[in-house]
């Protein structure tokens, strides 16, 4: 079977393992995933999963002599880094949104009540929470998560 696969064992865990590097920040930072409401089994199950399924972009752009290096671990590093990247950009209009309502409430005089926000992990006014609640509604409406999978599937390649 060696001599129909290029990649051995060994080099396919290792871009499976760089591929959870990517996806690790993501799902971990990313608002509309869940944040800390949903439990950490359950986003464990998502990486593994997504792990999986963005394995053949990563290993379609990935040549078999560099999948599996001395330099592993600094691959892992970078990867670490374009997911906190990804995720960072992904999570700018969901503060905005709170952003807004914090502002509103502090024009309006409420700004004294503060609580949870649980997809953000922060506090924020009432109006804030509920702004993002609605940017997170009107984002799963517009098939926003099939766009940043998409792209996320397109940040593999080179």
């Amino acid at each position: 079977m060696e001599w129909i696969d290029p990649y051995s064992w060994l080099q396919i865990l290792q871009m499976y393992l760089l591929v959870l590097c990517r996806l690790a920040p993501v799902i971990a930072f990313t608002p509309f995933l869940g944040g800390k409401i949903v439990p950490a089994t359950a986003r464990a199950g998502l990486l593994i999963f997504l792990g999986i399924l963005f394995l053949p972009y990563a290993g379609l752009n990935t040549p078999p002599d560099e999948a599996a290096t001395f330099f592993t671990a600094f691959y892992a590093l970078k990867e670490i880094f374009i997911g906190f990247v990804i995720s960072f950009f992904a999570s700018i209009p969901f503060f905005v949104a709170q952003s807004a309502g914090i502002i509103i409430d502090f024009a309006r005089g409420s700004s004294q009540l503060m609580a949870q926000d649980p997809t953000l992990q922060n506090q924020a006014s009432p109006l804030g929470i509920m702004f993002n609640y609605v940017l997170i509604a009107l984002f799963f409406m517009i098939k926003g998560p099939e766009h940043f999978f998409e792209a996320l599937a397109l940040s593999f390649e080179k």
